[in-house]
């Protein structure tokens, strides 16, 4: 099935987001290659912040994809920390970088096309927050998601 390049009001489920992520992968095999390799460099590097997180979503039950590739139509392709399929929620760990104009506009751009495939729910927290979160507070920041598919 050949798709057009679609836009988030084109999805009618999250089936048909992940079907379109699986033919974008399918199209162009070398970037697929490449965004492995990135995503394995990142779980093999992981920082402290993520793995306190990574912890304490598995504490308290919720299936994560930790790295998840998501592609996009322009033929490029993101890396997320943290996609919890359940809730169809993103979790981002900001370290510095983010704390810059060059990082907020890199941010802002990211998130606009994150939005156009059918990802538009995120969760950013600060590196310097995240390790002080336990599994009462990180359910907190996860409850308005959960009646919302």
């Amino acid at each position: 099935m050949k798709y057009k390049i679609k836009i988030k009001e084109d999805f009618k489920d999250l089936e048909d987001i992940h079907k379109y992520q699986r033919y974008l992968a399918h199209s162009n095999p070398k970037l697929v290659q490449k965004a492995k390799e990135n995503s394995k460099a990142l779980s093999d590097n992981l920082t402290l912040p993520e793995k306190y997180i990574k912890q304490l979503l598995y504490e308290i039950g919720l299936e994560y994809e930790f790295q998840k590739i998501v592609y996009f139509p322009s033929g490029d392709f993101c890396i997320l920390d943290f996609y919890i399929p359940t809730l169809h929620l993103i979790i981002e760990l900001d370290g510095l970088q983010h704390y810059n104009v060059i990082g907020e506009i890199k941010d802002l751009h990211r998130n606009q096309k994150l939005c156009k495939v059918g990802f538009d729910r995120e969760v950013r927290i600060p590196n310097s927050k995240a390790i002080l979160l336990n599994t009462e507070s990180i359910n907190n920041v996860l409850v308005p998601f959960y009646d919302k598919p």
